[in-house]
């Protein structure tokens, strides 16, 4: 999962939520409207006292992004089994693009190939391509990491083409 400690602690430390002293990962998810909200991906495997905070943005078109703070003490032995799991929950109800992001942006869809790009996105999964994680920084910057990503959002553009004139309509671009 981690070559070293230092991409570790790293990665802790872009997770962490500010001075409460514990991990913030965030996991989003877009459904269409017509769609029921998402249950939470399971808890189970996470430390204890690990909480999720579900929330929803309406954005104006025809998907919602919803979105689940995840708060925990700290992170679970198995990471990388559990964030594919939870990639794969919102998948398998419906979700075209799970994805966890470092940054919470507004607007999560219309930012899709511009702002956070692939140096915050640290796992995605559509519906068309298993989980796939970039835990470390070194991950993150290769530009199999990017081409990927980028793979996903196309197929994700080409089933809502409204994301798409969104982002250049407000002057977002690809990476």
């Amino acid at each position: 999962m981690f070559k070293n400690e230092l991409d570790r602690e790293t990665f802790i430390r872009n997770v962490a939520s500010g001075s409460y002293g514990r991990i913030e990962l965030l996991l989003h998810a877009i459904r269409d409207k017509s769609c029921s909200p998402f249950q939470a991906p399971s808890l189970m495997k996470w430390p204890s006292g690990t909480v999720v905070s579900p929330q929803m943005l309406d954005e104006g078109n025809p998907i919602y992004t919803e979105f689940f703070s995840i708060y925990a003490p700290a992170l679970p032995d198995d990471l990388g089994e559990v964030l594919s799991e939870s990639l794969s929950c919102l998948i398998n109800q419906g979700s075209p693009l799970a994805w966890f992001v470092f940054e919470f942006i507004f607007d999560e869809s219309k930012a899709l190939g511009g702002l956070w790009g692939p140096s915050s996105v640290y796992g995605f999964a559509t519906s068309s391509l298993q989980p796939k994680l970039a835990l470390s920084e070194s991950e993150r910057e290769q530009s199999t990491w990017s081409k990927t990503l980028q793979l996903a959002l196309e197929d994700i553009y080409l089933q809502y083409p409204q994301l798409k004139k969104l982002e250049t309509a407000t002057g977002f671009v690809n990476f």
